[in-house]
């Protein structure tokens, strides 16, 4: 029995709701209002990075992580049952869904390793979030680092791993203007 819902589904949900809401005044993006021209073929318009995906074996525990020991809230609601979890990470969702194919490849390192490194989140004081996070992650570092730019922008931060492996960072930036 399949049980579980595929990623496409759970956003088709999510849209749907937001598109009941506003059915009056929303155009589906393939048609075009017949009092305007429809956009020049070939014009990209990304505005942000709205959602990322982790699979994962132990979908619980890997909820659990980001939800208790960081504090993130749900996006969508939780059912453990349907193999899959939405937790709102500030300005992205996290979707996490059950894997069912291979294995989770090593553990990234602080070497410039290619492919996707990690995922780093803005703290106010570093220092009151490395103590917060003391003996409930694994610190890939042993210490604070920091990273300056000849701008004057620069960050401290400190790097972790999830219960899966994939690498984090709180991260303290400081930005001038």
């Amino acid at each position: 029995m399949k049980r579980g819902v595929r990623r496409r589904d759970v956003l088709a949900l999510a849209g749907a709701g937001a598109l009941s809401m506003f059915s009056d005044s929303l155009i589906a993006a393939s048609d075009s209002p017949p009092n305007r021209p429809a956009k020049p073929p070939g014009k990209l318009a990304l505005k942000r990075i709205d959602n990322i995906d982790i699979y994962t074996t132990n979908l619980p525990g890997l909820v659990h992580f980001y939800t208790s020991t960081l504090g993130l809230s749900f996006f969508l609601p939780y059912e453990p049952a349907n193999d899959w979890a939405a937790i709102d990470f500030g300005n992205l969702t996290c979707y996490m869904f059950k894997a069912n194919l291979g294995e989770h490849p090593p553990r990234r390192t602080m070497g410039r390793v290619p492919g996707l490194d990690s995922f780093a989140f803005e703290v106010d004081d570093l220092d009151a979030a490395i103590l917060a996070l003391d003996g409930k992650v694994d610190w890939l570092q042993p210490n604070p680092a920091i990273w300056t730019h000849p701008s004057g922008i620069h960050y401290r931060y400190r790097s972790f791993y999830d219960p899966d492996g994939n690498k984090l960072y709180v991260t303290e930036p400081h930005k001038v203007s």
